[in-house]
């Protein structure tokens, strides 16, 4: 959002430069600051990863993980952040947009939120998430699946980073690219509150598309790699089998030398 923001106010033509703004936004926040919260909540991507674990136990049974609090949690974590920036640059705000406006050469409030361009349906945008949060799904569990790519922890963030980031320029120009309901309700509740008024809800009829439909593209995404490549994984990868006679043949010759010394 910050630097959303900073873009907005610095700035005079936005729109050439918006989509780059909104993808390295993500790259750096899940390549920075996703590392720091690993062991404490497998640094989980947006809300609709968690509710995807939620729905489908199978993939994510040996994480344990209970979807409801953490969804809770990235909400009010939205909030606090929107107010938090809303505070430190009131100042700018009050010069630039003073009457808090949603659309017009001086709109703020998707700093916030996303918002459909004036020529994308609603139907257009329900596509876009659905494709957009797909393939995020899709990609994440790639890269979190011990059985595919196996990758040390230390990489995911930079990984995942660069995947959502690439997301966000292929799918950014019809709506912003929502993708985390948290980033996109939670802060659009907070507009709502902080001077923009209902029109954050009522415009287009827009707001429950970053809400709702990116849970329903994770769970698409989810679906067609469970069932396209981790249901065909063998149930131990060659490496563990190795690990495994290697293992074994170790106790054996141990086994073997102390009946010798006898």
């Amino acid at each position: 959002m910050g630097a959303v923001l900073l873009l907005i106010l610095q700035v005079d033509e936005v729109s050439n430069l918006i989509q780059s703004y909104l993808a390295w936004r993500n790259f750096f926040n899940d390549s920075f600051i996703k590392p720091f919260l690993k062991n404490i909540s497998y640094f989980t991507i947006c809300c609709q990863t968690r509710a995807f674990r939620g729905y489908f136990q199978p993939f994510f049974m040996r994480l344990k993980l209970s979807v409801g609090h953490y969804l809770l949690a990235q909400h009010l974590g939205a909030f606090v952040a929107s107010a938090v920036l809303f505070v430190t640059y009131k100042d700018a705000l009050d010069w630039f947009d003073p009457n808090r406006t949603i659309t017009g050469p001086t709109a703020t409030a998707y700093i916030w939120a996303t918002y459909p361009k004036p020529y994308v349906s609603i139907l257009n945008c329900l596509l876009d998430q659905v494709v957009g949060t797909g393939l995020m799904m899709f990609t994440v569990l790639a890269c979190i699946d011990t059985k595919n790519l196996n990758m040390p922890n230390w990489l995911l963030p930079f990984i995942l980073g660069f995947m959502v980031s690439a997301l966000c320029m292929c799918f950014g120009a019809n709506c912003m690219a929502p993708l985390n309901p948290a980033r996109d309700f939670a802060t659009r509740c907070f507009t709502a509150v902080a001077g923009y008024g209902s029109e954050v809800f009522t415009h287009r009829d827009y707001w429950w598309v970053g809400l709702f439909v990116p849970h329903i593209g994770a769970i698409v995404g989810g679906w067609l790699y469970y069932l396209g490549v981790e249901l065909h994984w063998p149930e131990t990868r060659d490496d563990e089998k190795t690990g495994e006679h290697h293992e074994l043949t170790v106790a054996l010759n141990s086994a073997n030398d102390r009946k010798a010394a006898i």
